[in-house]
């Protein structure tokens, strides 16, 4: 299991991609739901800041964009609202409670 101190650690060699995915956050369009960035967006971005990003760059940052917008429309999405996980004993224990309320 991965502890939540381990799964904050960025390698070194990526700590500039996560800072530039931070600074395109800043200026994301959102309707109704955050938009996916776009490769113009990116290159927009990268034009305004002066770096020359290398292929993996991007594609690490669409990755944490898709990513992002996953676990947002995870957490606002009714239909999800009040899922748990099968191996979440305290979770299925509330959800059997919550269950047998409604009867």
């Amino acid at each position: 299991m991965i502890s939540d101190q381990d799964a904050l650690r960025i390698p070194v060699e990526a700590e500039h991609v996560w800072a530039w995915f931070w600074d395109l956050e800043r200026g994301r369009r959102a309707g109704f739901s955050p938009e996916p960035f776009g490769y113009t967006d990116i290159e927009a971005w990268a034009r305004l800041f002066g770096e020359e990003l290398r292929p993996w760059e991007v594609r690490a940052l669409m990755a944490m964009d898709e990513s992002r917008r996953s676990e947002h429309r995870r957490l606002t999405d009714p239909a999800q609202a009040g899922q748990v996980q099968a191996s979440d004993t305290a979770g299925m224990m509330q959800l059997m409670q919550m269950l047998s309320a409604r009867r």
